[in-house]
């Protein structure tokens, strides 16, 4: 805008801002890790962030290797809900057994988490599959928490079928 002398121009703000973006998706994933905490799920922002908190990848933990598939494409920040399991590896009990609701422990370990849209849950060990009960219970947390949920193909699919 030209200025003339004796005219001074100040523009005003003029109270609306523009919209910003958000990030639309934060996925919480719950499985077993090499270390890190138990009692209360951690928000990561990067694989290198969950390394540093739970651990390297370890073939025989799934969990890392969906985080870090999560965050090659595009994820921004995850929940980590890292559950111990009972025996020597983890199975769907340790996940979502009834008794483990009134806990928060298992899948309910979610509820000490805030907001999130992708609940993902990858499989037991590199041969067992979730089972059909934790992905029942996981549809129903899922549902209250208004969210959708992951489900990784069976183990046993060694390619995709053919028509």
């Amino acid at each position: 805008m030209p200025e003339f002398p004796g005219v001074f121009v100040e523009e005003a703000p003029a109270g609306a801002r523009p919209i910003e973006g958000v990030g639309t998706s934060t996925a919480a994933f719950v499985g077993a890790a090499p270390s890190g905490p138990v009692g209360a799920p951690l928000k990561v922002h990067s694989f290198a962030e969950y390394e540093a908190q739970f651990g390297a990848l370890a073939v025989e933990m799934p969990l890392g290797y969906a985080v870090q598939h999560f965050f090659l494409n595009g994820g921004h920040e995850a929940w980590i809900a890292r559950i111990v399991p009972a025996g020597s590896t983890l199975t769907d009990a340790d996940l979502s057994s009834p008794a483990l609701e009134t806990q928060q422990r298992g899948l309910w370990l979610l509820e000490r988490a805030a907001n999130f849209n992708i609940l993902c849950i990858p499989p037991l060990s590199r041969t067992t599959d979730v089972g059909r009960a934790t992905w029942d219970a996981a549809i129903a947390y899922a549902t209250r928490r208004r969210a959708m949920v992951i489900i990784d193909p069976p183990a046993s699919w060694a390619a995709a079928p053919t028509q």
